[in-house]
């Protein structure tokens, strides 16, 4: 199988920011490139992340609703796209972060 071109910086960029709250402009990102799910954006110095990353740390900033919407919408996407799938990366984190949202609005 052939290696696809490198994703656009801009592309990967604008993706990350949008997972930060913008739930529907994650989605047409994703439905443009799947690929996205696994892009990494460098801010510098040593600071990498990805969409999910940004949708995980933005919990208290933004809606927690949005945030989970978000989430869950990057971790499921990988299932449904077989050639990402195969090169998704482990998402421990972000997981936790659900679970214990989950967890709250049970006991509120």
């Amino acid at each position: 199988m052939e290696k696809k071109p490198a994703l656009e910086a801009t592309l990967v960029q604008e993706f990350v920011i949008s997972a930060h709250g913008d739930l529907d402009r994650t989605r047409e990102f994703l439905a443009q490139e799947p690929a996205l799910v696994n892009a990494t954006w460098d801010w510098g110095g040593g600071d990498f992340e990805t969409a999910l990353g940004g949708a995980a740390h933005m919990e208290g900033k933004t809606s927690p609703t949005t945030c989970w919407k978000t989430a869950r919408v990057l971790i499921s996407l990988p299932r449904q796209c077989s050639e990402n799938w195969k090169s998704s990366k482990p998402r421990s984190l972000p997981t936790l972060m659900l679970s214990t949202y989950q967890v709250r609005m049970e006991y509120r």
